[in-house]
């Protein structure tokens, strides 16, 4: 069942059952600036409740849903969008990318501070499509209803199960049957993106007109270039990461190479000699083993010494620990220009989860006339709590494993591109 909230002692009652003190003002009217065009919509947030086969509710989904104010097409697309983690609110992409407005955050490496403040989103895909933006259960103001579903929504074909059925009740709901429909996700949002793409074709249902998967920083394939110990891929595929980061931070000897250039030799050097050795492992010769090390040294800013101590092998997170260590300073971890000291938090997500909470506090208010007193921005569950495996009693392996399977369903559907 899906419905907009409405205003009202309806409203109230639903609310305080499910534990949340808030309530949605329907269709509220808004304007941007987009494409050199003046594009106006209405915004609401949606409630959908997903039930069991004896009708008995299981989650309940609250969407923050756009759409183009007017007589509406039959072709005009719908965006379904979200953000990763597992365990993140489409927050980011809502107020960073997608939406009519945005969080202004600084250009440079400067933590966002208050006074926050928000502004017209001149590049939203408002002018384009339709979005509604998804808060999986546990995030925002989405919720798990019934405890005992834990394992059916807390998993990698579980989530891609219930949110399958979502964006077919969605459609179905809101006459929006005949819609092509995109899927865009971020980061782990990009598995998500394949795991419902796959119950959209294989599990029965009305048929989604589904034209295109949108993957932004994707993870399709993660398991080939995260650097676990012995992923020796792994392993030369982040040198030139590396090497950008001591770029620029000024601690690899450049020989006044520009970044590009320079990458382009730490690529080189990553496939012709860093990855062979690796391959070697024990049957590198000593002073080969050195040769390497010291190359690595001189591209990465961190000693030979130390890299010969980790047998050529130092993952991102380590690195970003070591480059400043001589400073007491680290580097953050989704971007690097960002710094702070060693033993605190990442400094590039400082602020940044309290200069969201805040411009979803914002936008709800002012946009949908709603309250975010129970939004959350993330709910990181915990390792033991989501199932990467089909079966439980797998070893939880990569998400990345369970998941390109479904890469033979996706390119199998007509019209996606």
């Amino acid at each position: 069942m899906t419905r907009p909230w409405r205003a009202g002692a309806a409203i109230m009652a639903l609310a305080l059952c499910s534990g949340l003190a808030w309530a949605g003002e329907p269709n509220k009217p808004g304007v941007v600036e987009a494409a050199g065009q003046t594009v106006r919509y209405v915004a609401r947030l949606d409630e959908t409740v997903l039930t069991k086969a004896d009708g008995a509710p299981e989650a309940r989904l609250i969407t923050p849903v756009y759409e183009r104010a007017g007589p509406r097409a039959r072709s005009r697309p719908v965006l379904f969008a979200f953000n990763g983690g597992p365990g993140s609110s489409s927050v980011y992409l809502h107020l960073g990318v997608l939406g009519p407005r945005r969080l202004d955050l600084p250009g440079d490496a400067s933590p966002p501070a208050p006074p926050y403040r928000m502004v017209a989103n001149a590049e939203t895909v408002l002018d384009t499509a339709d979005l509604v933006l998804i808060d999986p259960v546990g995030t925002g103001l989405s919720r798990l209803l019934d405890p005992g579903q834990h394992a059916a929504y807390y998993s990698v074909d579980g989530e891609g199960r219930y949110l399958a059925r979502f964006i077919r009740q969605w459609l179905a709901q809101h006459g929006r049957t005949d819609a092509p429909v995109f899927i865009l996700g971020e980061s782990y949002g990009a598995m998500r993106a394949v795991a419902i793409t796959k119950h959209l074709i294989l599990d029965p249902g009305p048929t989604v007109d589904l034209r295109g998967l949108m993957l932004v920083s994707q993870s399709i394939g993660v398991h080939e270039t995260v650097q676990r110990r012995g992923n020796l891929v792994g392993q030369a595929v982040a040198l030139p990461t590396l090497g950008a980061i001591a770029w620029y931070h000024h601690r690899a000897q450049t020989e006044g190479l520009d970044l590009q250039a320079f990458l382009d030799k730490v690529q080189a050097f990553a496939t012709d000699d860093y990855l062979p050795a690796l391959y070697a492992g024990n049957g590198l010769p000593a002073a080969r083993r050195e040769a390497i090390a010291d190359v690595l040294a001189r591209l990465t800013g961190v000693s030979a010494k130390t890299w010969l101590a980790n047998d050529l092998q130092i993952s991102k997170e380590a690195y970003r620990r070591l480059i400043l260590a001589d400073q007491g300073q680290q580097v953050g971890r989704n971007d690097a220009r960002f710094t702070g000291p060693l033993g605190g938090e990442d400094p590039s997500t400082k602020g940044l989860t309290q200069a969201h909470a805040w411009a979803i506090d914002q936008v709800l208010g002012q946009e949908f006339g709603a309250s975010a007193k129970d939004y959350r921005v993330s709910d990181d569950p915990q390792p033991s709590r989501w199932i990467y495996a089909r079966d439980q009693g797998q070893r939880q392996a990569g998400a990345g494993d369970r998941v390109d399977p479904a890469w033979g369903a996706v390119f199998g559907l007509p019209g996606l591109r």
